[in-house]
């Protein structure tokens, strides 16, 4: 029962972890109780008793320590595999194992480059064997526990050693033929996903549960389970705790830089990609103009000193002026003396922000990897995505800790980056959990794969952002330069990447690193202490249950630290903002992958960079009544949703204070929504009932009065939406019906070059903007052809 209830609670963590699937904390915990349960049937009360409290209270009390220690362990192994194996290499001696397993069941295997390979009559099947595929975590979730279960059962330690070899041979042995069964079940039917699917994992490895409770049963009656608490319990419970707290706290606390003017140097000298001298804005479209970094520069200028080197080496005098340089998307090698002069920098206390890209796209990881090295870094030749849909991954930040750079960062989506691989001691900066990465593909003119996981990729989790110190300063890597181009710069989280990011560069490290390594010393010493059989009760029983609520709480406790050492920064000047809410409004903003089919009409991004082509910095915001109560100008697109009377005093408030609000909404509704928030506006939209001289989907707006638009928009567009506009206290609502001539789907998507009728809408967006909500242009109609190439 032990090792059943040690199965389903390791799927229970593969579940609230999401490793490969999306986390589903409430099958989690119906799995965890699950494995209560069965502990509870390998506790019962003892023989021949009669069922007294007594007899169930031992009973629960050996439920609990038994599953403190095996949730303790798994909980420590998921914290460790994360650090640990992100990123780890092949296990290229599994491959000639895996290739005698499918030739004995008949199919022509063969082995190169650390891949097994299957040839059909229909096709070439290759397997790469990475620990994922192996089993890992789960396995790892299943056996430790184990493990520390069977020595608390095993009187001497030869005897522990014995049972622990046959444990880890059969183990092995068992993971090495499921995983050549995979692959030749995979050959017949094609269906990857039994790999990593919780449901598959916990009936694949069922068999070796079944097999380890018949070689290696573990007692519920062992005397460590039925001794009484001793006084030493408690002592060494907290010994280990308060150990594990202060280091936990020493090597997670990263202090906060102080300094008033930060100098950020980025180098534009060796890449020919995201450039920083492209003009962005209302006249020039095309495609390098929106993949440059224009934005980006403009941005940082607002809360730091920046300079831009356009065309100097890198030398110790250029360097030595700023106090965070940034390295970005190199199209040509960095000369041995740039990165001696890098290396000694940071070393001198600097900061450095490496910033790469996926598949080696234009040798940039060929010329950035020599001088990322020279930190223990390595950006590969991959590009990862979601490993459900194939899309674009959205970072999934620790609820413990996550670290100083990337706190409200929980929910940014990437476009396609690769991953990294940093050193052991390096911060894992940005996780990526159930990710397909594929190699590059130099057949492709972008060099992507098919965005979907083969047998030949790897999947799971990988690093895309690290950080680490280096002498006296410190080195950030980032994997996805596509998000800080103009086109997605003021997407969610990016730009609040970008300033996180100079901001802890700008700090180098402390002293109390070295109080780290002193209390590791004390706290292996304490586990050292564990492994002498007469203190196992201790450690198992008080001191693992210790260390995983320590190791927690130090993490909480940092976390709460860095929150507020690490705020966002102030701007040196005031800036223009507008506000595109998030909480009712229904669009999307799509990756550069993900454009086409039905997700245009839906998509604004188009409309959405047109306003940072007027110079305004777009915030999207998801606190509907806090958004408002800043005062910014405010969108509002396709409403939906529950509407509660606060939502409509907000927006009420607002305009009567002086607010400017843009609401757009599709011609054809819902209107629902729309009609409840603008209710004390005396605004709104009716259907009118088809009749005599009314058509279907038409509809009456009220409170509002019509804007006659110039008529070039509708010759060069071919048709327009209507807008309304009306006056509310000090404040103006802009209503626009037909939101969807806005969209992608009329618009174009926001890195192409626009033709006549896409650039009549852009030209209709900034008069909307500039001429009807914020009256910036009045009395001026902009004429269609100003946009013409």
């Amino acid at each position: 029962m032990i090792w059943f209830a040690i199965l389903l609670s390791a799927a229970g963590w593969e579940l609230h972890s999401g490793f490969y699937v999306a986390p589903d904390p409430g099958a989690a915990w119906r799995l965890w109780a699950l494995a209560v349960v069965l502990l509870l049937a390998a506790y019962p009360p003892a023989a021949g008793r009669r069922r007294s409290p007594a007899a169930y209270g031992n009973t629960l009390g050996c439920v609990v320590v038994a599953g403190a220690v095996i949730v303790s362990v798994q909980f420590l192994f998921s914290l460790g595999y994360e650090r640990l194996l992100v990123g780890a290499p092949t296990l290229d001696w599994l491959a000639p194992l895996i290739w005698l397993a499918a030739t004995l069941l008949g199919y022509d295997a063969g082995i190169g480059e650390g891949l097994v390979h299957i040839q059909t009559q229909q096709q070439l099947f290759s397997f790469s064997l990475g620990p994922e595929k192996f089993g890992l975590p789960f396995i790892g979730l299943v056996l430790l526990p184990g493990a520390v279960l069977l020595y608390a059962d095993t009187p001497s330690q030869r005897r522990f050693w014995q049972r622990l070899a046959l444990l880890s041979g059969a183990a092995l042995g068992y993971c090495v033929a499921r995983l050549g069964l995979l692959v030749a079940l995979f050959v017949d039917y094609e269906k990857l996903s039994v790999f990593w699917q919780p449901l598959w994992l916990v009936l694949q490895f069922l068999p070796l549960v079944l097999l380890l409770a018949l070689l290696l049963p573990l007692r519920a009656t062992a005397p460590v389970w039925l001794a009484r608490w001793q006084p030493r319990e408690a002592a060494y419970a907290g010994l280990l705790a308060a150990l594990t707290l202060m280091l936990t706290v020493v090597g997670s606390y990263r202090p906060a830089g102080e300094k008033t003017d930060v100098r950020v140097l980025i180098d534009d000298a060796h890449s020919d990609w995201a450039w920083t001298d492209v003009v962005f804005d209302k006249f020039a479209f095309n495609r390098k103009a929106t993949y440059s970094y224009t934005n980006l520069v403009e941005h940082l200028g607002r809360y730091y000193s920046v300079e831009v080197n356009r065309d100097q080496p890198l030398t110790a005098a250029l360097l030595s002026g700023f106090d965070v340089v940034v390295l970005k998307t190199p199209t040509r090698p960095y000369a041995e003396a740039e990165i001696d002069a890098v290396e000694r920098y940071v070393s001198d206390g600097g900061g450095l922000f490496l910033i790469g890209d996926h598949t080696n796209l234009f040798g940039m990881t060929t010329h950035m990897n020599p001088l990322a090295g020279r930190f223990g870094l390595r950006f590969e030749d991959d590009d990862t995505f979601d490993l459900a849909s194939g899309q674009p991954s959205v970072l999934r930040n620790s609820p413990l800790n996550p670290h100083p750079i990337a706190q409200g960062l929980n929910g940014m989506a990437f476009e396609t980056s690769c991953s990294v691989v940093a050193p052991l001691h390096a911060d894992r900066v940005l996780v990526g959990y159930a990710l397909g990465s594929e190699l590059v593909d130099y057949s492709h003119i972008n060099f992507f794969g098919n965005m979907a996981v083969d047998s030949h990729d790897r999947y799971g989790v990988f690093l895309q952002g690290a950080a680490l110190d280096y002498g006296r300063g410190r080195v950030s890597a980032f994997t996805d330069s596509t998000i800080f181009s103009n086109f997605s710069v003021f997407q969610e989280g990016r730009a609040e990447l970008a300033l996180a990011t100079v901001a802890y560069l700008q700090a180098g490290p402390s002293w109390h690193r070295a109080w780290w390594w002193l209390l590791l010393v004390l706290a292996v010493a304490a586990l050292g202490l564990a492994l002498r059989k007469r203190w196992v009760h201790a450690s198992l029983r008080a001191g693992m249950p210790a260390l995983a609520l320590a190791l927690p709480a130090g993490l909480l406790l940092v976390k709460l630290v860095h929150l507020q050492l690490y705020t966002p920064p102030e701007p040196r000047d005031p800036y223009p903002k507008l506000v595109f809410d998030r909480y009712f409004s229904q669009y999307e903003l799509p990756s550069m992958i993900e454009v086409g089919g039905g997700l245009r009409e839906k998509s604004f991004d188009a409309f959405f960079v047109a306003t940072q082509r007027m110079g305004f910095v777009p915030r999207i915001r998801r606190d509907f009544v806090d958004a408002l109560g800043e005062g910014y100008p405010f969108i509002l697109i396709n409403p939906v949703g529950a509407v509660y009377t606060r939502h409509a005093a907000a927006v009420s408030a607002y305009l009567r204070s002086g607010g400017s609000m843009l609401v757009m909404v599709d011609d054809k509704g819902p209107f629902h929504s729309l009609n409840a928030l603008l209710n004390e506006v005396g605004v709104g939209i009716v259907p009118k009932l088809p009749g005599a001289g009314v058509g279907a989907g038409e509809v009456e707006v009220v409170g509002v009065e019509p804007v006659a638009l110039p008529p070039e928009f509708a010759a060069a567009a071919g048709s327009v939406p209507a807008v309304y506009r009306t006056e509310f206290g000090r404040g103006r609502l802009v209503l626009v019906v037909g939101a969807q001539y806005l969209s992608q789907e009329r618009m174009g998507p926001v890195f192409n070059n626009p033709d006549e009728a896409e650039r009549a809408l852009y030209l209709l967006e900034y008069h909307l903007i500039d001429d009807i909500l914020l009256q910036n242009n009045a009395g001026e109609t902009p004429a269609v052809g100003v946009l013409s190439p």
